[in-house]
Parts: C-alpha cells; sequence; structure tokens
C-alpha cells in the first residue's frame, strides 16, 4: 500500500499495525508502547490521507473507513503526537502545504453573490432546528461539564459562570463586545450578573 510506505517514514515510536482492504497487516513503529490497529476499508481513499492527513484521517474514521481494533482513540493519538515532526517533514506533506499555500487566493475568492449564498446557507435555518440540540439560552458554543450526570442546561449555565469569573468584571462602567454572539446569551448574562453594558457582533 502507498499508505503503508507513506507511514513507515512517520511511525518511529510506539506501534502501529494497519490491515488492509484484503486482511493483509504491517507493523510501523519501534515495537514500544502505545500499540494500536488500524483496519482500513477497501475504498479508502489513500492519496487522501497523505496530502492532508489532519483533515482526512478524522474524516475517515467518522466515514468509517478506518477503524480501530486493538488499542484505543487514545492510543491512536498520542502515536500520532509522538510522531508528529515526521509527519511535518515528509516530502509529500510539505509539497501539499506549499500547494496549498499557492492555491489559498483562489479558495478565499468570494464575491457578493457567492458570499450572499454562503451566508444565506449557514445562517438562513429555522428556530426548530436550533431548538434540537441547544439549551435554552440558545448557546452556540462548548458547554462545560464538571460531572457525568449534569444536564446541557447545567453544563452551559457552568461555561458562562466559568467565563464571567475570568472576566474578572469587577469594575464598574465596564463594556463587553459578545463577537459571534448567535442569540446573545452570553452578552446578556454578563450584563444581568455583572452590570456590564453590552455591545453585540451578529455573525
Amino acid at each position: 500500500m502507498l499508505l503503508q510506505s507513506f507511514l513507515a517514514r512517520i511511525v518511529r515510536q510506539g506501534t502501529l499495525t494497519l490491515i488492509d482492504g484484503k486482511g493483509k497487516s504491517r507493523q510501523l513503529g519501534d515495537g514500544g508502547m502505545p500499540c494500536c490497529t488500524l483496519r482500513l476499508a477497501p475504498d479508502l481513499w489513500e492519496i487522501g490521507l497523505m496530502v492532508n492527513p489532519a483533515l482526512s484521517m478524522a474524516e475517515a474514521y467518522i466515514d468509517r473507513k478506518i477503524t480501530i481494533e486493538d488499542g484505543s482513540i487514545g492510543d491512536l493519538l498520542e502515536i500520532t503526537l509522538r510522531n508528529y515532526q515526521h509527519l511535518e517533514q515528509h516530502p509529500i506533506v510539505r509539497a501539499a502545504r506549499i500547494l496549498g499555500r499557492q492555491a489559498r487566493p483562489l479558495q478565499h475568492y468570494n464575491p457578493i453573490r457567492r458570499a450572499r449564498h454562503n451566508v444565506a446557507h449557514h445562517y438562513d435555518l429555522s428556530g426548530e432546528l436550533y431548538d434540537l440540540f441547544l439549551d435554552s439560552d440558545l448557546q452556540y458554543s462548548c458547554a462545560y461539564f464538571q460531572t457525568l450526570d449534569d444536564s446541557l442546561e447545567d453544563a452551559q449555565l457552568q461555561k458562562k459562570r466559568h467565563v464571567a469569573a475570568k472576566l474578572l468584571l469587577n469594575r464598574p462602567g465596564l463594556t463587553v463586545l459578545d463577537i459571534g454572539s448567535g442569540w446573545g446569551g452570553m452578552g446578556l448574562y454578563l450584563a444581568q450578573i455583572a452590570g456590564v453594558q453590552g455591545g453585540r457582533d451578529h455573525p
């Protein structure tokens, strides 16, 4: 496999075993810990993994093109981190990064018509959709779960308390600008508990 040859130059610490779509396996690394075994689907696009491994690996895992048979996702991440410098130095990865930089102006080309379409696609969605997976305050950022039994409502309130504590809003006359604020729940909370003035930048 192309992917095996690619990874053989990268995985030098830990043990990574690859099982291809035909059931053939190959062990990479120094034979030490951590250990992880990956089974690759027959239709896995190996070139994509080599050109953009950070994104393509995650997508392949989500799509079950790559499954972990022995070890855990934690073991795989540890192997990746231990060998990351070798990944960054691989000629294919370096060449892909250079080409990506050269193509960036085309990727960022965003005339008005295209921009309007992108905004509509991302934001012109019904409130009923967001009600399915957000809390009652419609917090659009990560919650802060302190225990496994915390509800989403609890975790979002804990997140707001945590942010408020970090901001040290203990002086009068402060103004908080909530950028990309969604429905403004964070700004409203800070105004209620700390008496700050609110500024809001709509997404």
